[in-house]
């Protein structure tokens, strides 16, 4: 009989015990990807998704000392706790919207749905980033550059050779780009992408002009100093526009980069294009002109049309950019 009543006690506390933890658990928390967990009110978010399995980032391990925690609140965000001086000041630093939380912090008392804006954390992901690395629309001046002939120069190199002379080119052209404060974007084939202004910077524009002056002085040195190699010389074609772009880094894994998209990206490549049915090494926009605070009265005007753009663009023809005399800037 004792033995019964000593079965019959633990059934009974299981019992007891379940369902003091069903109204302990009380508090939905659910996550973008639809899965959910019940926690106990009082229960932060960074506790709700390790208790959950759910991948969160938090390099300082939870203790408010970094930004790494932050979390998108969807629906909810009435029931946590509101946030002190503390996670106030680090929300600031990363430009945070208002319905960010760091996880750590901001503890549950009702249902809510969220978002972890970070998987997995680095050290550096804790503080402030520049607005060209958290994604934002900003007003920059795109450069595109291309190679000339350059198909035809590569049938008639080796593979090795070829290699060796574009590394060359490359280098040269991305010195003068970066010597202008110029942001390389990236090689596409024979072709380059540059981004100037992404800092917040005013000089954009005559930054971006400075670099393709320094670019078709820098190719007219390596067609001398490659004159034994290169059949004939390496011919250039820039088009420069200024306007709104998406700036922020996008891609996945190791692939991931800062850059561009948008009209202002598509807009300056047609440019490039352009440049050989002008006749011309560069190609300027209007925009682009009206921005860099110099004179360019000495070069022609045109009007060119530009796939997707209702209006005639009208442009600048510069037959040489090493001609360009750029004032201090």
């Amino acid at each position: 009989m004792a033995f019964l009543l000593l079965v019959l006690a633990v059934f009974a506390f299981r019992k007891v015990r379940a369902i003091v933890l069903k109204r302990r658990l009380s508090v939905a928390i659910t996550y973008g990807g639809g899965q959910s967990v019940m926690v106990a009110p009082g229960t932060t978010l960074l506790e709700a998704s390790r208790a959950a399995g759910v991948s969160h980032a938090a390099v300082c391990g939870g203790r408010g000392r970094c930004s790494t925690c932050r979390t998108r609140v969807v629906v909810g965000g009435d029931g946590l706790t509101p946030p002190d001086e503390r996670e106030l000041k680090l929300l600031k630093r990363v430009s945070a919207a208002p319905n960010v939380r760091l996880a750590c912090q901001a503890k549950a008392s009702k249902a809510c749905k969220i978002y972890p804006l970070l998987q997995s954390g680095k050290p550096e992901d804790g503080f402030e980033r520049d607005a060209h690395l958290r994604g934002q629309e900003l007003e920059v001046t795109v450069l595109f550059a291309d190679l000339r002939g350059f198909t035809k120069m590569s049938e008639k190199k080796l593979p090795y050779d070829l290699v060796f002379v574009l590394n060359e080119y490359f280098r040269v052209m991305g010195e003068a780009i970066e010597e202008h404060n110029g942001y390389l974007d990236k090689f596409i084939g024979d072709g380059i992408m540059a981004l100037f202004g992404i800092k917040g910077t005013d000089s954009g524009a005559r930054e971006a002009l400075a670099a393709a002056a320094a670019m078709s002085c820098a190719l007219e040195e390596l067609n001398r100093t490659l004159e034994a190699d290169l059949t004939e010389p390496l011919k250039l074609g820039i088009g420069l526009h200024s306007g709104p772009a998406v700036v922020g880094k996008m891609g996945y894994g190791p692939a991931t980069q800062v850059t561009a998209i948008g009209d202002t990206v598509n807009q300056a490549s047609r440019l490039e294009s352009s440049s050989k049915e002008l006749g011309c090494q560069l190609v300027v926009s209007g925009e682009t002109a009206s921005r860099c605070k110099m004179d360019l009265s000495n070069y022609p005007e045109t009007e060119i049309e530009i796939r997707g753009v209702e209006a005639p663009m009208k442009v600048l023809k510069v037959a040489d950019a090493a001609s360009l005399t750029i004032p201090a800037y």
